[in-house]
């Protein structure tokens, strides 16, 4: 059988590159409620500071994180920046994996943010993106590709921290029961949301062979629970994250000593599977499932389709019908006007890029001679999956970047697919959950996965990764959307569990 190639969620994987919520040396203040920016947290002024720690999986070195903050001398209208450089090296699917993100602030002399820039690059796809004050509360940002380049002005307000994920500062005189709370902005998806870091207990902790005194801090970002450990003179010591990945506080030496080797331990992606009862007997037969999904899934709006049926709701979980994706009954002709309930999914994007003239010339190739909207998409799915390299990619997905590069995972294939899908006039859409799938030396298992959807007189799910024109009952839809979208799930990952209730083959 094809080994088929997933990997989680890519949200998880570029929020645990740039590294978790709480990372520096404290600041000696008490808040409570709400931080306003960088002002409230050097308002006893800075504390020069170099940090290092080492990122951890399965208890095996997989990268490290090195965070900075320093006088800036170099701009005449800055005074202070604040750096983060966090690199990941592992195998995943028995490929070699590497990737290295770089976040930078500069304030000025008054703490306020003036530029940020974030660079991601990883052995496939690079993305940089840079924003710079152009008038109170705004911003102008690039986002930069090797394919795209984009401008725009967005509004940032004083009052927001930048999420390097390395900026929120712990407060080590923060007593049991206080918190903090911060809004923030990633710089990689440009989501401004709240942190809230709580003084959960105070615990003892061994680190690096001696016995500190710590409070262990809960920190919450898009319903994502992060716990760190830290010491009385504000070090944080370890961070926690749900689904498995460690940050320890390391020395230079320790962690210089190892960059350059790659990540020997075992391959991640067993790790990314879905915790599971039953099994499945034949998956991509499956045209009727019943499942029990475990976890807190009342904030998610995506559960219900066309083909997704929610028959029990309760506190911590719901119980879903599936069917399988059955052929349209009627389809529309290519190029008919289409509902204005489903324009929105004909919109270009950043990373959608459906109005470009190469995606549209290759659209129109494709579904050359089609005049029905379904063998249309039924040709791009044929298409996206005969020509895009089946490979693990580390990535902020873009449509063009795929199509010139011709490599990826599911979240490149299903943004190519939109994209084409879009060009030649056929609405469509990203969808993003968990399939249950069976790979060589493993037994079968959900796994997080993207797939698209495509309105030909109504939606049909296609999976061109798989090069499937009719989806099974195996695919659980949890959310919709684009990377912003997909922040979503931050919530849910190490905590969802799947209860196979029952399958029918036909």
């Amino acid at each position: 059988m094809r080994i088929v190639f997933f990997k989680i969620i890519i949200i998880a994987f570029w929020l645990l590159m740039t590294g978790w919520l709480v990372r520096y040396e404290a600041f000696p203040e008490k808040f409570t409620d709400a931080v306003s920016g960088y002002r409230a947290l050097f308002q006893r002024g800075p504390l020069i500071l170099d940090s290092w720690m080492q990122i951890e999986s399965q208890g095996v070195p997989v990268g490290y994180s090195h965070t900075w903050f320093d006088t800036n001398l170099e701009y005449a209208e800055a005074a202070y920046t604040l750096r983060n450089q966090t690199v990941l090296n592992f195998k995943l699917m028995g490929q070699a994996q590497w990737v290295g993100v770089t976040v930078d602030a500069i304030l000025d002399d008054q703490y306020c943010l003036q530029q940020f820039s974030a660079i991601m690059v990883s052995s496939v796809y690079s993305t940089r993106i840079d924003g710079r004050r152009s008038r109170k509360g705004f911003f102008n940002v690039i986002l930069k590709t090797p394919a795209a380049v984009k401008r725009f002005e967005m509004e940032i307000p004083d009052d927001v921290v930048l999420y390097s994920s390395m900026s929120e500062m712990a407060v080590k005189q923060l007593a049991l029961g206080e918190s903090i709370r911060l809004k923030t902005i990633d710089p990689l998806s440009l989501t401004v949301a709240e942190v809230i870091v709580k003084a959960v207990r105070r615990e003892s902790m061994v680190h690096d062979g001696k016995n500190h005194s710590t409070t262990l801090l809960n920190i919450n970002y898009q319903g994502m629970s992060v716990s760190a450990w830290i010491n009385d003179e504000g070090q944080v010591l370890r961070e926690e994250t749900p689904f498995g990945w460690v940050m320890r506080a390391s020395t230079p030496r320790e962690i210089l000593s190892r960059k350059r080797h790659s990540f020997e331990g075992a391959d991640l992606f067993a790790s990314m599977a879905v915790p599971s009862r039953g099994q499945l007997t034949e998956p991509r037969m499956s045209k009727k499932l019943k499942v029990r999904l475990n976890g807190h899934m009342l904030d998610l709006d995506g559960l219900e389709s066309h083909r997704q049926f929610l028959a029990e709701r309760h506190e911590n979980s719901v119980v879903m019908e599936l069917a399988a994706q059955d052929k349209p009954a009627d389809s529309i002709r290519l190029g008919e006007q289409m509902p204005q309930a489903v324009r929105q999914f004909l919109a270009s994007s950043f990373a959608i890029q459906c109005d470009n003239n190469e995606i549209i010339k290759q659209a129109k190739t494709i579904t050359a001679g089609s005049q029905d909207g379904y063998e249309a998409a039924k040709a791009i799915n044929e298409w996206v999956w005969r020509n895009i390299v089946k490979k693990p990619t580390i990535s902020l997905p873009s449509a063009l970047d795929v199509f010139q590069r011709r490599e990826g995972d599911c979240n490149e294939h299903t943004y190519l697919f939109v994209a084409l899908a879009r060009a030649v006039g056929l609405p469509a859409r990203i969808n993003i959950g968990i399939v249950y799938a069976e790979t060589s030396g493993q037994p079968g298992a959900f796994y997080y996965h993207a797939w698209p959807a495509v309105f030909v007189g109504q939606w049909v799910e296609m999976d061109p990764t798989f090069g499937t024109p009719l989806v099974d009952a195996a695919y659980i839809r949890l959310t919709t959307g684009e990377i912003s979208d997909q922040m979503k799930l931050l919530g849910i990952l190490g905590r969802l569990s799947v209860d196979i209730m029952e399958e029918r083959s036909q």
